[in-house]
């Protein structure tokens, strides 16, 4: 039986937000103009995952036309835009999309970088069974706290062109209200004002 954790929490959109606000000024005191244009790349990349726009990570400026994502944990693979937009689109249709994040340690070289942190992720519907938990009353859900650590390799122009991910094995679930817990739309809704900062401020060291 999964672990189960009573003691969490829930995230709110306010938490989400300042989540991403904290890498925003970690990212801004990079002295690397190179490593700055690689990370705010990844941050604009995380909130449009999050935000459930995924087709924006596929514009030219963001993504190359054929990325690789490899992920360890199911041995699942993802070559070009089809099939990276499929396993977005499987994210978003689910829910799973919406994942606060924290403890986040990152290194940024010419590359690309490296981040190790601990995601939550919603869980509901179907992917309880899966798990084997628990069920819960209607709406309710779970979030899953798994660490996790990502390795994105870049272009020499800081354009992203894959995704490496590797999830720990132990995981541990809480079980949220539906009144308390994150939605899609709200998480789109939260994050539409950063998205758009992050975009000019990704286009401007790209430009600049």
């Amino acid at each position: 039986m999964p672990r189960i954790d009573t003691d969490f929490r829930p995230h709110t959109y306010d938490d989400l937000c300042a989540s991403y606000e904290r890498r925003r000024a970690l990212i801004s005191s990079m002295a690397d103009p190179r490593h700055r244009r690689i990370a705010r790349n990844y941050l604009l990349h995380s909130m449009l995952e999050v935000a459930g726009r995924y087709e924006e990570i596929l514009a030219p400026e963001l993504s190359i036309p054929e990325p690789v994502y490899v992920f360890h944990h199911n041995e699942l693979e993802c070559h070009g835009h089809d099939q990276v937009r499929s396993f977005y689109k499987s994210l978003t249709d689910t829910g799973a999309n919406v994942i606060v994040t924290t403890g986040h340690r990152m290194a940024v070289a010419d590359w690309g970088f490296g981040l190790e942190q601990v995601s939550h992720f919603n869980r509901a519907g179907e992917a309880i069974g899966k798990l084997g938990l628990p069920p819960l009353p209607e709406g309710d859900i779970y979030v899953e706290h798994r660490q996790t650590m990502r390795i994105w390799p870049y272009t020499a122009d800081g354009i992203m062109a894959g995704e490496t991910l590797y999830y720990a094995h132990e995981a541990s679930y809480s079980p949220v209200p539906k009144a308390l817990a994150l939605t899609p739309e709200g998480a789109a809704r939260a994050l539409a004002p950063l998205i758009e900062v992050a975009r000019r401020e990704y286009l401007a060291e790209r430009l600049g």
